[in-house]
């Protein structure tokens, strides 16, 4: 794992202690020159609390940061981090010039993990003994009982999560049925709604059902059936922001940000579900001034039956914009033709939607990434996207889309902005008689000479984009494609 530095002290240090401890675990610290006039001395550990933890989201997944607090006159530390139920394999076992070290998240894990304070030969310092501490990544469990309304059960058995780092985790039962007839609220917890992967629950969505969040949320391994909803969306930010994610509460003004709305910084990540008879948007801004950090749809299959006027992404009532997002190993596809105008992704404006107006000066980036995906049939009369960011801020923005077969969307160049650092290897667009093929899809090159896509006939047909079958393998879908060259090469794995 590779090593972390950390940042120098600056200012003077007070008096002279054999063992010295920072104020906090977020703390920093310089080298082994800052020995605090600790010398000839058997040193201490490092205490560890839970107040050294935090999850990190990365390019390659979520990490548990360990951050310690200093030991004057130390020689660095030596950290082994294990699995409770692997002891046989270390994901940590090395020595650290600073205070700083990640390991991959893994759920519903214990973790032992063993901080020692390594000796130092110039002061005469003697290492200590290791401080061993467990960690535990258990969010609060509730278990739903199979048969239940879930947004009133949520509500008249809510209970405080025991570690706000981990929230509250919802289980459903095996193979359960359940029904969701109003907005289940999350309130402020950070959620997992899960059941288990190998025989997911089915949850019957109705009339206003939806689930409406204003922190993080993770949903996995459901399978949902949307066809009696009538709600905006199926994920529907909180119709009553709490003032504590607002831009200014979160210090984003203060760091030059200029809009006045509410952030979930947490991740909002939407695997291994399915999703039938989607009426309408599958993420919706609920008219509220809304922007996400961090939103993913991974190992999924959605399908629309969508001949209305509500998008996909829907954040042009209020919602400012979506910093990360990620979809990826997944099928979205309409069954009904959409001949509307109609938006995949649509922000309220574009000036605004700049992700330095909204997260500061600190955090003005932006990252999309689509890819191994096969997206067909959604709108294809209108632009795939609105309103998207266009103002580089020195190569801020960047859009990735790799291995994505697209059917029947129409001018996908409006979702990757001129002033976007983009890459789109080994995409394939191609439009039937039912959609308007937009020739600059083809012919317009990212950064390294590839053309966003490559018009070529996969030869679906009508009968191809069938209504999901949540009881069948794969939906009962077979959505390979027949024809071509590279489009039977690409798009979701799961038909390849």
């Amino acid at each position: 794992m590779k090593k972390m530095t950390f940042r120098k002290l600056f200012g003077g240090l007070c008096c002279a202690a054999m063992v010295a401890f920072a104020a906090s675990c977020a703390q920093g610290a310089d080298d082994e020159s800052w020995s605090a006039g600790v010398t000839n001395s058997e040193l201490e550990a490092p205490t560890i609390d839970d107040s050294c933890f935090e999850v990190v989201s990365t390019s390659s997944g979520d990490v548990i940061k360990l951050t310690w607090p200093v030991v004057y006159g130390a020689g660095g530390y030596h950290v082994t981090v294990y699995e409770e139920a692997n002891p046989e394999t270390a994901l940590v076992d090395e020595d650290v010039d600073g205070q700083t070290i990640t390991f991959p998240m893994v759920e519903d894990t214990n973790f032992n993990i063993s901080v020692t304070t390594l000796g130092n030969d110039r002061l005469n310092n003697t290492q200590s003994e290791a401080n061993a501490y467990t960690f535990s990544t258990f969010g609060t469990l509730q278990q739903i009982p199979d048969g239940s309304e879930i947004a009133s059960w949520i509500e008249a058995n809510y209970v405080a999560p025991e570690k706000e780092i981990f929230g509250l985790v919802y289980e459903l039962a095996a193979g359960g049925q359940y029904t969701l007839d109003a907005p289940a609220d999350f309130k402020l917890d950070k959620v997992m709604l899960r059941s288990d992967a190998s025989n997911p629950a089915t949850v019957t969505v109705n009339g206003d059902g939806a689930l409406m969040l204003q922190a993080g949320l993770k949903v996995m391994n459901i399978k949902f059936d949307c066809t009696a909803q009538t709600a905006r969306g199926l994920l529907l930010m909180h119709s009553t922001p709490d003032n504590s994610i607002s831009t200014e509460s979160l210090g984003y003004k203060a760091a030059g940000a200029n809009q006045n709305c509410f952030v979930v910084v947490k991740p909002v990540i939407f695997d291994n579900c399915w999703v039938k008879n989607l009426p309408n948007a599958f993420l919706d801004d609920n008219q509220q001034k809304f922007a996400l950090a961090d939103f993913r749809i991974t190992n999924s299959i959605i399908q629309l039956k969508n001949s209305g006027s509500n998008g996909f992404i829907k954040f042009d009532k209020g919602g400012y914009l979506i910093q990360k997002m990620t979809i990826t190993g997944s099928t979205i596809y309409n069954s009904v033709q959409n001949g509307g105008g109609v938006y995949f992704i649509r922000f309220s404006n574009s000036s605004n939607a700049q992700p330095k107006k909204v997260f500061g000066n600190n955090n003005n980036f932006l990252e999309h990434t689509i890819k191994d995906c096969t997206i067909a049939r959604t709108f294809p009369k209108k632009d795939f996207a609105n309103n998207m960011p266009n103002t580089q801020n020195g190569q801020r923005l960047w859009c990735h889309i790799e291995n994505v077969l697209f059917f029947d969307i129409f001018r996908l160049e409006k979702y990757i902005q001129s002033q976007w650092y983009m890459t789109t290897p080994n995409n394939v667009l191609f439009c039937s008689a039912n959609a308007s093929y937009n020739s600059g899809d083809a012919s317009k090159k990212d950064k390294l000479g590839n053309t966003y896509t490559i018009n070529e006939d996969p030869g679906f047909s009508e009968t191809d984009f069938v209504e999901l079958d949540l009881n069948a393998p794969n939906g009962g879908l077979n959505l390979k494609a027949k024809s071509g060259a590279l489009a039977p090469t690409i798009g979701d794995p799961r038909w390849l």
